[in-house]
């Protein structure tokens, strides 16, 4: 809706995807827990986090003063939000420290395959059961391939009309 009436009103692209987003993830409010916030910045981003904190404090601000209270963990959030930045936080795949070069080189074929893996342990870094290191990460991708072989394309025979 947000985006319609933005965009008859003549809004430029940049606001109409900042307000969708802003809308999109307002009411997404992840527990102030570090393990719970990284997988939140997957979604949004360490800018994008920011940006809806001060949306969600400021709303905060415009309530009755009995939900203040929130503004306490919201302050949490926030610190943990800096905490995660400042440590370099593994959010996206180009923060892994494996690419797709690694996987190809062992033996997986260059295709939908090597996202798929990538996309695997860069979970595994954002839900903190596996640091964002070489050999541990390579490991991992080691037992993930042996464990989940690619599919094989079926071929189908069609048979001959007589």
């Amino acid at each position: 809706m947000a985006e319609t009436i933005l965009r008859r009103l003549k809004a430029d692209s940049k606001t109409v995807e900042e307000v969708c987003f802003l809308i999109e993830y307002h009411d997404t409010r992840p527990e102030p827990t570090r393990k719970s916030i990284h997988k939140y910045l997957r979604k949004v981003g360490f800018d994008g986090a920011k940006r809806l904190i001060e949306v969600r404090r400021a709303d905060l601000l415009a309530q009755a003063p009995e939900y203040r209270y929130q503004l306490e963990i919201l302050a949490e959030s926030k610190r943990i939000i800096e905490e995660l930045e400042r440590d370099g936080a593994c959010i996206s795949i180009s923060d892994l420290a494996v690419g797709g070069r690694d996987i190809i080189a062992m033996g997986v074929s260059a295709g939908p395959r090597v996202g798929e893996l990538l996309s695997y342990l860069l979970d595994k870094v954002v839900s903190e059961k596996v640091e964002n290191e070489r050999e541990a990460l390579l490991s991992l991708a080691k037992k993930r391939i042996k464990s989940k072989p690619p599919v094989q394309p079926v071929v189908c025979s069609t048979p001959k009309r007589g």
